[in-house]
């Protein structure tokens, strides 16, 4: 793979590849990178993971909750 850069806006999710490029490229894959300068804009596009989501928003058990042995577990 090769590298192209060229800057381009972004309308309804749909990235424009400028004209000069349209021939060349016309039923290839390619790999696409977005880089945009708006950190508010990646920081609201990250989906948080379970970690950081238990981290901000910590969940009590009930302290009557049984858990399963590990034999129990093992059994399973």
């Amino acid at each position: 793979m090769y590298a192209i850069e060229f800057e381009a806006n972004i309308h309804n999710g749909i990235v424009q590849i400028p004209k000069t490029f349209h021939k060349l490229y016309t039923g290839k894959k390619a790999k696409v990178i977005i880089m945009v300068e708006d950190d508010a804009v990646v920081m609201h596009l990250k989906q948080p993971d379970f970690i950081e989501t238990l981290s901000t928003n910590p969940r009590h058990i009930d302290p009557s909750t049984d858990f399963l042995s590990r034999e129990q577990a093992n059994e399973r």
